[in-house]
């Protein structure tokens, strides 16, 4: 299993660390073929000033042995004071919880982000995906973006389909209609006319963004405020904003997650349920992402895939993101795992959450037997508090494992998106339309 199997990452972090120290063999004096008094082994009489007197000499000997008392005392001197550093070195303890970045400026903007999204999990403030969104992106960018403008860009996406649903003649409180619209406002160019039937304003579709769709180089790039500034975006941003939308106009629309990707789940007039991916406008069944061959009936069954999720879900999700983004700026501390542990425990099973804690867990595993030395494997249980996050970090690779995780190549997955373009003909061309 992929996740159980990384518990070799230890053995070959320890195996290339140590092979980087070549094992260099230290030259030794010969040792003394006669030994005087006070001569330690490891100095020889050759290495002794004789100034061309013959050794018998009293005089020369006496100065000899002073000397070799001389070069012992010093040794001893020199023993004591490595023997003291070591000492030091090993009185120092070892740290098990990655270093607090909580003083370091911008952090505060991650912690309002935190306590403000908890609260509405909570239920002490009002659930809003618009809002949580915004928050774990404005962390990001030193609480700089306003919330107006992004409460304005969204008011103005609403007032747009209202407004083209009107002029196409339909009831704007209209389930399908508003479904159908709101796909269109993504996928395709909206045309709004003036009061003479004119063509007046053009909404151009959204598009996929192929530089950089992971946020490798540039975390923002997974932004929603970033795609609706440049119009590109890619599987997280795009479906969240068609879920903002949603949100804002009353749709009953559900995220749900597939290897490496996320769609949204709406229903069709009949009450059937189809899987609309925002990054190309089209539509597939669940039987058609089945059939991709890396999602297993135990994601199925525990939630981990096609699973229609909440909204408080999908809120706690944003958790996962606020998680990644500090990580990028700041690396891991305590703040990461608050983040995650929240998102879980109001989504259990949700994978993405499950995997970046099982890599918090295995950085911390990690950072404290660096400090022990690298301690060869079957000697970390002598260290019980480095034992115990090995512990840890495999339980969370076993439980990620039987939840039916299966890791999807790239080059598979960029098929996968390719072949919607033979699934679409396979579908009914007008899924969702009054």
């Amino acid at each position: 299993m992929k996740y159980k199997t990384l518990i070799t990452v230890y053995l070959l972090c320890s195996t290339l660390l140590s092979a980087q120290i070549p094992n260099i063999v230290i030259p030794q004096p010969p040792l003394p073929t006669s030994m005087s008094p006070g001569v330690i082994i490891g100095f020889s009489s050759s290495f002794l000033p004789t100034n061309g007197l013959m050794i018998g000499n009293d005089r020369i000997q006496r100065q000899n042995e002073m000397l070799i008392q001389q070069d012992v005392q010093q040794l001893q001197e020199q023993q004591i004071i490595l023997a003291e550093i070591e000492q030091e070195m090993n009185s120092k303890e070892v740290q098990y919880e990655f270093p607090d970045q909580s003083s370091v400026y911008g952090t505060e903007f991650y912690r309002e982000a935190l306590a403000e999204i908890t609260h509405m999990l909570e239920g002490e403030k009002m659930l809003s995906l618009k809002k949580a969104v915004f928050l774990t992106e404005n962390a990001w960018f030193g609480n700089q973006q306003q919330y107006e403008w992004f409460c304005s860009a969204i008011s103005t996406g609403t007032d747009i389909i209202k407004t083209a649903i009107q002029q196409a003649g339909y009831d704007t409180t209209n389930q399908t209609a508003q479904k159908w619209m709101l796909q269109r406002y993504m996928s395709d160019t909206v045309v709004l006319k003036d009061s003479e039937g004119n063509s007046s304003f053009y909404h151009l579709p959204y598009h996929y963004d192929f530089e950089d769709p992971f946020g490798k180089t540039d975390w923002a790039k997974m932004f929603v405020t970033k795609l609706l500034s440049s119009h590109e975006g890619q599987c997280h941003s795009m479906p969240l904003l068609y879920l903002i939308l949603a949100e804002e106009l009353g749709v009953d629309a559900r995220l749900t997650y597939s290897p490496g990707h996320s769609y949204v789940k709406v229903q069709n007039g009949k009450g059937e349920w189809f899987n609309y991916e925002t990054t190309n406008g089209q539509y597939s069944t669940d039987s058609w992402v089945l059939s991709s061959g890396y999602v297993k009936a135990e994601a199925v069954k525990n939630g981990v895939y096609l699973k229609k999720m909440s909204k408080e879900e999908v809120v706690a999700s944003c958790l996962t993101d606020l998680a990644k983004g500090y990580a990028l700026k700041y690396g891991f501390d305590k703040f990461v795992l608050d983040c995650l542990n929240t998102a879980l425990k109001y989504h259990p099973n949700n994978i993405y959450a499950l995997q970046f804690k099982s890599d918090y867990n295995s950085h911390l595993f990690h950072y404290a037997i660096r400090q022990l030395g690298f301690p060869p494997p079957d000697k970390v249980h002598e260290y019980p508090k480095a034992y115990e996050l090995l512990r840890v970090r495999d339980e969370l690779y076993q439980r990620i494992d039987e939840l039916g995780y299966e890791p999807i190549p790239d080059h598979i997955y960029q098929t996968w998106l390719q072949s919607f373009a033979t699934e679409k003909q396979k579908q009914p061309e007008k899924i969702i339309r009054p």
